[in-house]
């Protein structure tokens, strides 16, 4: 039986899957930087982060603050406590720095066999020094996306639809493989979003396929992504058993009537731990 992961990574989003085939799958990764490679935090970013945390409580404390960001995982260290060190491999969904965070941990710990990114574009002009994130990061993923390697790890461009080896078929041609199945983005919501220079609906959506239920993961796609994701593939994400919701759960000023065809029977945020 596989077995999957979501993990609390603060604002982040970090999902593991233990397939039935013995392989690993990891998507995004926040939160995963090593005692030795921590970016040490300026008193303004100190101010800002209790700030933030303060403001949060009192937005949440109606809905019940259950506290989960007080104590995150660290997706190196989680990795490492089952005795996970070979990733066959690693899905950043899209450019944003709360989605790779800690990625040139991750390579230290376990560099890839695949890595699975899109064609975008997307450029970053932060001053370093007071982001809560880190350039060093951001680099390596740049340097995967523009030069993309043909080995260690082997770089794969899959969009949706994408029917090979580990998405729906085994290596003898048999589904259900490793049963990692994109529902977006298509070729054209990738030039769209460079176009505009919008990338959250160039951002993947991937489905876990079994004979025993279909799980989504969604990141942080948005209204145009799940317009196609119905268009396309509407029969196969009707009734799904569990929907990660986008955005990490929050209100994003978003249409959400793609939840009348998913139907899901269960659905929650990845801001929560959860083994399944």
């Amino acid at each position: 039986m596989a077995r999957f992961h979501f993990l609390n990574v603060k604002n982040g989003d970090c999902s593991i899957i233990e397939h039935n085939s013995g392989h690993v799958s990891v998507i995004d990764v926040c939160n995963a930087r090593l005692a030795k490679n921590e970016k040490a935090l300026s008193l303004e970013e100190i101010v800002n982060l209790t700030f933030n945390a303060v403001q949060l409580a009192k937005a949440t404390e109606a809905r019940k603050n259950y506290g989960q960001k007080s104590k995150p995982d660290n997706p190196i260290s989680y990795l490492s406590k089952f005795g996970i060190n070979q990733i066959l491999r690693l899905a950043i969904t899209h450019p944003d720095m709360d989605h790779m965070d800690g990625l040139v941990d991750l390579f230290e710990y376990s560099r890839p066999t695949n890595y699975y990114d899109t064609t975008n574009q997307k450029e970053m002009n932060d001053d370093w020094e007071k982001s809560p994130y880190r350039e060093e990061d951001w680099k390596l993923y740049k340097s995967l996306r523009d030069n993309p390697p043909e080995s260690n790890p082997k770089a794969i461009r899959i969009l949706s639809g994408d029917n090979g080896i580990h998405r729906r078929k085994n290596w003898d041609g048999d589904p259900p493989g490793d049963a990692f199945f994109t529902l977006a983005p298509s070729p054209q919501l990738v030039l769209d979003a460079n176009e505009a220079d919008e990338y959250n609906d160039a951002s993947y959506v991937f489905m876990y396929w079994s004979p025993t239920g279909r799980i989504i993961i969604s990141s942080d796609s948005h209204d145009k992504s799940w317009e196609h994701i119905l268009n396309t593939h509407e029969n196969l994400v009707k009734d799904i058993e569990l929907l990660i919701a986008p955005h990490h759960g929050r209100k994003s000023g978003r249409s959400y009537d793609f939840l009348d065809t998913l139907n899901p029977k269960r659905h929650f945020s990845v801001t929560h731990h959860r083994r399944i």
